[in-house]
């Protein structure tokens, strides 16, 4: 039988102790933070959905509120629920993260309930680079989206794929 002795002296177990305790503040600080600053996070993301739709539509659509997104999309998506002034109807207004030939930007769509998905427009983007960056994606990087987005809010299941 094999008997192995473990020698550590009170100072190791000092330092380990301390080492760990300052580690389990660290994560505890950052997770505080996280979940305070949670609310004026989604408060500000609401907030540039409401501006965009506001500009592109002259204030026909409201957000009523938070769509939860039922997949891994949720992580790098948000989606809101938006109700129609002028045709009555609700639509869910979705920001998801684009990669563009200029790198990745946050782009608006807006899907109909029954999956017909438009772009809107990119945000937090000069409005002449919008123009230029929609036009060189809209063939590709927009269109798969397009494609995509009622698969991701659920209105349409993945196993009737295209």
């Amino acid at each position: 039988m094999l008997d192995f002795k473990i020698d550590i002296d009170k100072t190791e177990l000092k330092l380990a102790g301390i080492f760990s305790g300052i580690l389990l503040f660290l994560f505890l600080f950052v997770f505080l933070m996280i979940f305070l600053s949670r609310n004026s996070w989604n408060k500000g993301l609401q907030n540039a959905v409401n501006q965009c739709l506001a500009v592109h539509f002259q204030d026909e659509y409201e957000i009523v509120s938070d769509f939860k997104i039922n997949s891994g999309f949720s992580t790098s998506a948000k989606a809101f629920l938006v109700n129609s002034k002028i045709q009555k109807e609700n639509k869910v207004a979705l920001l998801i993260n684009v990669t563009t030939l200029y790198g990745q930007y946050p782009a608006l769509f807006l899907a109909a309930l029954d999956g017909d998905t438009d772009f809107v427009t990119f945000l937090n983007m000069p409005d002449n680079f919008i123009d230029t960056v929609s036009s060189i994606s809209m063939k590709s990087t927009i269109y798969y989206w397009q494609k995509r987005i009622p698969f991701i809010l659920g209105f349409k299941d993945f196993s009737n794929d295209e």
